[in-house]
């Protein structure tokens, strides 16, 4: 997902997304690192930090305590997310094409 499709997407979820640990997955060439924010400020700036270096973005989990469920597409996001109470929540950023 572009860039600025992604970010709408995050604005829609904004209050559900406030008080939650909110991680980033980013892949790139062959490597990958893990970021990790407690809050919506800093979790914007990394996405626009990825953004600026022509990273693409996608869904991958939310999880709790009990369980994990993946989330590859955003309409599985939005009826998982909904559907629970999450403290976690992981999206996918990459350079690789």
């Amino acid at each position: 997902m572009e860039a600025k499709e992604f970010k709408t997407a995050i604005k829609s979820l904004k209050d559900q997304l406030t008080g939650k640990q909110i991680n980033i997955h980013f892949v790139y060439g062959n490597d990958g690192k893990q970021y990790s924010f407690n809050s919506l400020n800093a979790f914007g700036k990394a996405i626009l930090h990825f953004e600026s270096i022509g990273a693409t973005f996608g869904f991958s989990s939310v999880s709790n305590a009990v369980c994990a469920r993946n989330t590859p597409k955003f309409s599985d996001f939005l009826t998982v997310l909904n559907r629970g109470n999450w403290n976690e929540i992981t999206f996918l950023a990459t350079t690789v094409k």
